[in-house]
């Protein structure tokens, strides 16, 4: 992790601190992508045997359904004891 640290640090100005945040969050962006240009060409192969009205309608429950569950994940947060944590570790930092 040394040699990763120092890399980091004269690179990006990524402080040692940091860098587990950073790594994990590349290979979080990374398996995102990866997997939608996977699943890109297997939707649109199957997009091409559905009729114009299947497609909408799985469209538009799709757009719902996912609307419903970031609701449902929005309401599950306490943003109370979020915005305390944050101003905490910003008191620790300054």
């Amino acid at each position: 992790m040394n040699f990763l640290n120092r890399i980091a640090k004269t690179t990006a100005k990524i402080e040692a601190h940091e860098l587990r945040a950073v790594l994990l969050s590349f290979a979080f962006v990374f398996t995102i992508l990866a997997s939608y240009y996977i699943l890109r060409s297997i939707r649109d192969g199957l997009a091409s045997d559905w009729t114009d009205v299947e497609l909408s309608t799985i469209w538009t429950f799709t757009f719902f359904i996912s609307f419903l569950l970031y609701i449902f994940l929005i309401l599950d947060i306490n943003f109370y004891k979020m915005k305390h944590m944050i101003l905490k570790k910003l008191k620790m930092n300054l």
